[in-house]
């Protein structure tokens, strides 16, 4: 029984490293996988931009003309 228990301790010792993640890896493929979550980036970065459009309204803007002609 003493073998069994060492063996499988063993086996574990060596196969876990390879098939453990951290939690911030974890955190981050949950994130890059969830679908709501990158719907909600990309409504966020749509509304960056309408805000960015709205707030272009109260800049000066500065135009200019020329016209060459012979007379």
């Amino acid at each position: 029984m003493r073998r069994v228990f060492i063996s499988i301790l063993v086996s574990a010792l060596l196969i876990s490293p390879t098939l453990a993640i951290t939690l911030r890896e974890s955190i981050d493929l949950a994130e890059k996988n969830n679908p709501d979550i990158q719907a909600a980036r990309k409504n966020l970065e749509a509304a960056g931009a309408v805000v960015q459009q709205s707030v272009g309204g109260f800049f000066p803007v500065l135009k200019a003309e020329s016209s060459l002609g012979s007379s």
